[in-house]
């Protein structure tokens, strides 16, 4: 068994083989309710995650009701830009333990806390990977309800991967139990719907969500900061954050229209679907790929339906030269401006949506996958 530094305690699920096949390595991440070991299928040489629930919990019938939930979320989903679960099972404790894919990259939480700001064509690009695998969980009748950057893995071929189905709604049933006068979901980026009623919440609740999330990326901030719970709340129901063109006056107005109206307090007012706002954003914007030595552009976007055509783009190029809106030249855009892009000799890798099949295909790479446990 490894000693963990600074506990001085030796962990006792390393070296451990779960359910006769799931041997234990080393533990990649850690939370209040339990801790994720990178693990390998021991009959196919598999490497993978494994999830497992602390064991002073093997009696705790809804935290148990809550991790099963997840598992059965997550195993009904088979997407690409979501984590994938292959088996739910309890150890000779008791104690559950979920096994999932492994991955390598970083949580965009974790890429915000030293960015602050992503570049606006990753984080369009961010945002449609997102919107696809929700597009394909609602299809299927799942809410996740708790989309945030905690919840998205940026992986290392650039595929985002929507994490933690562990709050999420199906359709066949009421979300899984929770405690009088708990929130269902982060605060920060939840609907204005969700606080009042989290079981009455459809698809447009993660829709909200995803717009603050990109807003987040865009602006280096959330929508309503540095505010206690109770009037955190208040503002998500009443008040209007700062508008996204007056925080970074650079970008596009188009979309900002488009960020501001996923961003509707009346859920009939936002887009009725994932699809349709993924569309307006790649309608609002064309994302521009780079060939590397490992992958190769696809045509086509995740969604080829229309959106809703509401927005007006300036057509104005931003500074990092990776984004225009569709048919438009510095010399034919509306406004009549003809700003260049200044030069970037290293481009960063784009997180071009059409990209994923490609590297889920060509690059069989397992990797490491830090979950953020149940809060």
């Amino acid at each position: 068994m490894a000693t963990h530094v600074g506990s001085g305690l030796e962990d006792p699920w390393e070296g451990k083989v779960l359910a006769d096949r799931y041997r234990i390595g080393r533990r990649i991440g850690s939370g209040a309710k339990g801790n994720v070991y990178e693990a390998e299928h021991q009959l196919l040489g598999r490497p993978v995650a494994v999830k497992v629930l602390h064991q002073r919990y093997a009696d705790n019938d809804d935290l148990i009701r809550r991790f099963l939930h997840e598992a059965r979320a997550v195993g009904a989903l088979g997407h690409a830009n979501i984590v994938q679960s292959f088996d739910v099972a309890r150890s000779d404790d008791g104690s559950p333990f979920l096994v999932m894919e492994l991955l390598r990259g970083q949580s965009l939480a974790e890429r915000l806390a030293k960015e602050s700001v992503i570049p606006v064509d990753e984080a369009v690009g961010i945002a449609v990977q997102v919107l696809a695998a929700l597009e394909w969980a609602h299809q299927q009748g799942v809410v996740h309800r708790d989309i945030k950057p905690g919840n998205v893995f940026l992986t290392e071929q650039f595929v985002a991967k929507v994490l933690d189905f562990g709050t999420s709604k199906l359709a066949d049933g009421p979300s899984v139990d929770r405690d009088a006068g708990n929130l269902t979901g982060s605060p920060q980026y939840m609907a204005p719907e969700q606080i009042a009623d989290a079981d009455g919440v459809d698809g447009r609740a993660d829709v909200y969500s995803t717009g603050a999330m990109l807003y987040k990326m865009l602006s280096g901030r959330t929508p309503f900061e540095n505010v206690e719970l109770p009037r955190l709340l208040n503002l998500i129901a009443k008040g209007d954050p700062p508008a996204l063109e007056e925080l970074v006056p650079s970008l596009d107005a188009g979309l900002c229209s488009v960020v501001r109206r996923a961003m509707e307090k009346d859920p009939d007012n936002r887009y009725a679907t994932a699809a349709e706002f993924s569309s307006d954003l790649q309608s609002c914007v064309s994302l521009v790929g780079f060939h590397t030595s490992s992958w190769s552009s696809v045509s086509g976007p995740y969604f080829t339906g229309p959106g809703s055509g509401t927005f007006e783009s300036t057509g104005r190029p931003t500074s990092s030269g990776y984004l225009t809106a569709p048919d438009a030249s510095p010399a034919s855009a509306p406004d009549g401006r003809h700003e260049q892009p200044a030069p970037i000799p290293h481009p960063p890798a784009s997180w071009k949506p059409d990209l994923i099949w490609g590297a889920l295909i060509g690059l069989g790479i397992a990797g490491l996958l830090i979950l953020l446990l149940l809060d």
